[in-house]
């Protein structure tokens, strides 16, 4: 694929930040040109025009919002599966739909209920990059689809009403577009597809995650794993690979060359657990006080968690509150998905934590 550069993908962060600024405000002060001039086309008049039009507006703004979510994840999704992706989790308008084990489950997600997202992960792991691509072009053709309803719903019916309630929600999709396209960060769709200099170490790492899940998914270890990382450009699996072979000092080395990146993610999250886990089997105390917030705030299905939450109540002598979060770590092995994580979870128990 061509690479090309779009708007302020090379610029620095600053120049980046203030294009978005202005590229935002553009949009805002076009969405209240469109608003004004439309108000001579209704039916109304004085404040009541105003406040009848601006609820539209409102409407318009919040509805298309979560269409356009519910369209640019569909088609992150549909594209990944012609690829012959298996999709673990799909979240967007606060439902989350994932695989449990071997079976597919339904519940409410509020973080889904203004930002979706597709986990998936590849019959053909050495495939993953062309599947993360090919899914990435799908949410573009999502986010146009999108634009191109609006405007097809608008020119059918062209009265004051869906100029309101329809034709501006346009400025949503354009927020969308920008914030995803044309500046956003380097995690964006749009730094991944476009830009080699912002997004490309972002989309090689993601496909090498990728890659690394698809191989979980078919019984794989991660010390199974075929892989030729060192610690620069590696990542939390790494860093478990490392723990999973005994290499402990090897592992701290990722985390802490994966801490320095200071991008709060999952990955970042998933690392500090990583980091306090080491932390209460070498009885590192200053390390321990810095880190004990990680409890306050974590994904429940998290398996890592719990098994830091573990050696940290072994660490304080609480043995009988280790035992009762072992129960629930055990539960939550079994439902996930990667059943080659399942086996590396296992062993990385057996020989750090059963010692304790």
């Amino acid at each position: 694929m061509a690479e090309k550069q779009i708007h302020s993908h090379g610029g620095t962060p600053v120049a980046r930040f203030i294009a978005e600024i202005m590229l935002i405000a553009a949009d805002i002060a076009a969405l209240v040109y469109f608003f004004i001039a439309g108000l001579d086309s209704t039916p109304f008049e004085g404040a009541a025009n105003v406040f009848i039009c601006l609820g539209l507006t409102v409407a318009a703004l919040a509805v298309w919002y979560f269409v356009h979510n519910v369209l640019h994840e569909s088609f992150h999704l549909i594209f990944a599966k012609i690829k012959g992706a298996k999709i673990l989790e799909f979240g967007v308008i606060g439902l989350l739909i994932y695989t449990e084990g071997d079976r597919k489950k339904f519940s409410l997600n509020l973080r889904s209920a203004y930002a979706g997202w597709v986990s998936f992960v590849c019959d053909d792991p050495e495939k993953s990059k062309p599947t993360l691509i090919i899914s990435l072009v799908g949410g573009l053709v999502g986010t146009l689809l999108t634009a191109a309803v609006i405007l097809a719903v608008y020119l059918s019916t062209r009265n004051y009403i869906t100029y309101y309630l329809v034709f501006m929600g346009l400025f949503t999709v354009a927020y969308m577009i920008i914030v995803n396209y044309l500046v956003g960060t380097y995690t964006s769709d749009g730094a991944m597809l476009f830009s080699k200099k912002l997004g490309g170490k972002h989309l090689e790492r993601s496909a090498d995650n990728l890659r690394t899940e698809s191989y979980l998914y078919r019984g794989f270890s991660l010390a199974e794993i075929p892989t030729a990382k060192g610690v620069e450009g590696a990542g939390y699996y790494d860093a478990l690979a490392c723990l999973e072979r005994g290499d402990v000092e090897g592992a701290k080395r990722i985390i802490e060359t994966g801490l320095d990146e200071k991008n709060i993610d999952n990955e970042v999250i998933a690392l500090l657990f990583e980091k306090m886990f080491i932390a209460c089997i070498q009885k590192d105390d200053k390390t321990i006080e810095q880190l004990k917030y990680v409890f306050t705030d974590y994904d429940e299905r998290a398996a890592y968690a719990y098994r830091a939450q573990i050696a940290y109540r072994l660490y304080t002598g609480e043995t009988e509150w280790a035992k009762t979060i072992e129960k629930t770590y055990s539960r939550q092995l079994e439902k996930l998905p990667l059943s080659g994580l399942i086996k590396t979870e296992r062993n990385i128990y057996k020989t750090f934590v059963r010692p304790l």
